[in-house]
């Protein structure tokens, strides 16, 4: 997390701060060629073969409702974005 912060924060005093006062379409242009050279960072350093992390959600089967059966995985997916819907729909159409 800190390597990121500090590669963000390189990324401001090379690539950005010297664009404060360019035309508009300059800092798109550095951001489009600032995602193609930290895409090709990435590949270079890990390389573009699959990388397997561990489970993180259990696993195993929750419930089956109509021969549908529902995973671990998938009823925290469908929590969490009833959740998030909620929210916007909150914060859109509830506006003070």
């Amino acid at each position: 997390m800190v390597g990121c912060g500090l590669l963000n924060v390189t990324v401001e005093l090379i690539a950005y701060r010297p664009l404060r006062k360019a035309p508009r379409l300059a800092p798109l242009i550095t951001a489009i060629g600032m995602s193609f050279i930290l895409s090709n960072v990435g590949l270079v350093w890990h390389g573009s073969d699959y990388t397997l992390v561990p489970e993180v959600l259990p696993q195993g089967r929750v419930f089956s409702v109509v021969g549908v059966t529902y995973a671990w995985d998938k009823l925290i997916v469908l929590l969490l974005d009833l959740a998030v819907a909620d929210d916007v729909e909150g914060s859109v159409f509830h506006r003070r």
